[in-house]
């Protein structure tokens, strides 16, 4: 089970939760591991995947902001987004399903459980956490593993919803 602190907003009805997620929670999983759990990028390929919504990712970009970060100690303010493709349990708790503990209800801030079979899908930021994860791979920047991210984690219920 994944704990991640989170604030928890409310808006039009749908629940939003802001975190700060270290770079190593952030490991993107190959497109070709289809085990459950794990970071997932949706992206799109006219034969394997003509659903998918984002662009095969470009390497040279994504390496440029991981150099910016480590090399020039950049710093990311722009939140990344992460849908759940499933609901979070607001008030208690299901078995073998996502669920906020709220702390302070004041604050909305609280602790956002995930199950480790439930795959978070990156729908904004896939440059930034490729670079990040590239830049963590370099044993000269490996301390950047704990390097926080800002992330809004997204519950929906629908599949591709998040589009």
């Amino acid at each position: 089970m994944k704990k991640i602190c989170a604030i928890k907003a409310i808006q039009n009805g749908h629940p939003l939760f802001l975190a700060w997620m270290p770079v190593k929670d952030l490991k993107l999983k190959p497109q070709e591991d289809k085990t459950p759990g794990g970071i997932r990028v949706d992206i799109m390929d006219r034969k394997e995947n003509p659903e998918g919504y984002q662009r095969e990712p470009s390497s040279t970009r994504a390496n440029a902001f991981g150099r910016y970060v480590g090399r020039a100690k950049g710093i990311s303010p722009t939140a990344i987004l992460l849908s759940l493709r499933t609901a979070v349990t607001l008030n208690g708790k299901k078995a073998g399903e996502p669920y906020f503990e709220t702390q302070d209800k004041e604050s909305g801030f609280g602790t956002l459980n995930i199950p480790d079979d439930v795959s978070l899908w990156l729908v904004d930021g896939q440059h930034r956490v490729q670079g990040l994860n590239s830049l963590v791979e370099d044993e000269k920047y490996a301390d950047y593993e704990n390097f926080p991210v800002a992330t809004v984690l997204m519950p929906t219920e629908v599949e591709g919803e998040e589009k």
